[in-house]
Formats: structure tokens, sequence, C-alpha cells
């Protein structure tokens, strides 16, 4: 896909691959260029997140040149997260592609 076709992204709960626990399948992102996007984004993180401190989160939102917010103790954010329809995460998304 042509980057001028990207309106925005929205990088929830990025996994640290340098991790000991981390999913065999996000080694492969260990060695991701840390320069901004050329596209606005945002990364959500949540402060219990078993895969990534909300550090790496934000270290990995200014070399993205991504805004960044921490949106609780959510565990891992994903599909098996319980979260649902996730309310706060609709909103973020809102935000983010209506600038």
């Amino acid at each position: 896909a042509s980057l001028r076709k990207i309106k925005a992204a929205w990088l929830v709960a990025p996994v640290d691959p340098s991790t000991s626990i981390s999913p065999t399948n996000a080694r492969g992102f260990a060695n991701v260029p840390a320069s901004p996007l050329p596209f606005p984004a945002l990364i959500a993180a949540s402060a219990n997140d078993p895969y990534a401190t909300v550090e790496y989160s934000r270290r990995c939102a200014r070399d993205w040149g991504a805004a960044f917010t921490a949106v609780g103790a959510l565990g891992h954010i994903n599909g098996n997260s319980g979260l649902g329809d996730w309310p706060q995460g609709r909103g973020l998304l809102a935000s983010l592609l209506n600038g």
C-alpha cells in the first residue's frame, strides 16, 4: 500500500521483543527503525502489560514521532483482554482519526 493512503496508525500495546517473555512472533520486530513515521500515530500502553513497560512504549512513541497515552492497568491489550467493545479505545481511535 502506498504511504499516501495511510491516514494514521493506532498502535496498541506494542510488545518489547527484547524481553524474555515476549511472544516468539514478536521477536521479528527487534530491529524496527527508530525514525518518525510519515503519518500521524498514537501509541496506547497499559501500566501492567507483561510484554512491555510503559517506558518502552513511551520510547517507541518518541522514536516514531507518535502521540502517547497511558490507558491504566489493563494487562496486555488484545482480543483476549476481556475489554469487549472498549469505549476508551474507540474514543482514542476517533480522536486520532479526527485530528
